[in-house]
């Protein structure tokens, strides 16, 4: 994985946190889907507010989406330079990409402007540039998909449909300027890892592909229901109060805060919180089997179907997060009962992200093995016909 795939992995991180955050200092509150995020984006704007003191909104989101028009300007030099996309998206990528240069000359001049005047609203009426700029590189995105379909139809299609996603997004953020750059931010991270920058993903794509045999799939799903299973067991002899049910474990609670660690440690108590500790240490272990297992049916999937085998990957997002998460629980049942509360909700961000990537990995394996049984039964019908 090269520079530019992880600067691009980072900005899709970063514009994640930072529409939450803008979304609560604009309207007072994230968006609905995101409630949940209220106690995280509260903590995250006061911290800001105390770093950078006496700064106006306009320069703050100035300054942190700069890095973001970057790392997309960095993206589409490295999809060129990769030989990953045809030579129309070599014609007509001009535009977006002095669009983003345009978008950072802009963030820049008017956060200088923002400092120098102390606040001023020459800063604010800059954001405004800024977002006629973002708006129009959406468009230009959906335009450079549609120029492209001719001669590569995927990834035509590809872009195309992500501007789509960058128009609802931004409209479920409004007023929130920058809220369409998230999905373009995901979409290019997904494409510069699933391309010719990302030797390492490639290989363990292909490899999990060539591993995919009957006998091992059928070892992961017994791995993953025994490493389940164990916690299951380990979860049900928690002793809990007479009278008070087990509650929810922190593995899922998305955005959760420092008062559902408190409620569920203190429920447990000393013996209970001794069982969660071994409960996590199998919890790291966990994602191992389970994203074997799905990106290895996922695998036999798409040779069947004809689909790139690179989804195989996609799981492995749950092995990414979920030890961070682990690691931060055995931490806070160390210091306990003395837990941080800023790190709690960045926490459950982190547990929101594991979900995320749970969900679309089942989703993948659902989805792919109703994909495959529609096309047996049209290939059964087709060769009964002949």
């Amino acid at each position: 994985m090269n520079v530019a795939v992880m600067i691009a992995v980072g900005a899709a991180l970063l514009s994640f946190y930072l529409i939450l955050i803008e979304s609560y200092l604009v309207n007072g509150a994230p968006p609905s889907f995101f409630s949940n995020a209220k106690e995280f984006t509260r903590i995250a704007s006061e911290f800001l507010s105390g770093f950078f003191p006496g700064k106006s909104l306009s320069f703050l989101f100035g300054f942190f989406w700069i890095p973001i028009y970057g790392s997309l300007w960095i993206s589409f030099r490295e999809l060129k330079k990769s030989g990953n996309v045809t030579e129309n998206f070599r014609k007509w990528s001009g535009w977006p990409t002095k669009l983003l240069l345009a978008a950072i000359a802009v963030g820049l001049f008017g956060n200088v402007l923002d400092d120098c005047m102390r606040g001023s609203l020459y800063g604010f009426r800059f954001i405004w540039m800024e977002t006629v700029l973002v708006w129009s590189f959406v468009l230009g995105i959906g335009f450079l998909g549609i120029r492209i379909r001719s001669e590569d139809r995927r990834t035509g299609t590809f872009f195309a449909v992500l501007a789509v996603v960058s128009v609802l997004v931004g409209y479920h953020f409004y007023p929130v300027p920058h809220a369409a750059l998230f999905p373009i931010s995901i979409g290019f991270s997904l494409l510069l890892m699933g391309g010719n920058s990302s030797p390492t993903i490639l290989r363990l794509s292909e490899w999990i592909g060539e591993n995919a045999s009957n006998k091992r799939i059928l070892l992961f799903i017994g791995a993953s229901v025994l490493v389940s299973g164990s916690m299951q067991f380990l979860e049900q002899m928690t002793p809990v109060p007479e009278g008070t049910s087990i509650p929810v474990k922190l593995d899922f609670r998305p955005f959760s805060t420092v008062k559902d660690v408190v409620t569920v440690f203190g429920i447990y108590g000393e013996a209970g919180r001794n069982f969660y500790f071994w409960g996590n240490v199998l919890d790291m272990i966990l994602p191992i089997p389970v994203c074997l297992m799905i990106g290895s049916v996922y695998s036999r999937i798409s040779d069947y179907v004809g689909t790139p085998r690179i989804g195989n990957v996609l799981p492995f997002g749950f092995l990414v997060f979920d030890p961070i998460e682990n690691s931060v629980m055995i931490y806070f049942l160390r210091v306990w009962p003395n837990v941080p509360e800023g790190l709690a909700a960045l926490t459950g961000t982190i547990t929101f992200l594991k979900l995320t990537f749970v969900i679309l990995g089942y989703a993948l394996l659902f989805g792919g093995l109703f994909v495959s049984l529609i096309v047996f039964i049209f290939r059964k019908l087709k060769s009964q016909n002949v």
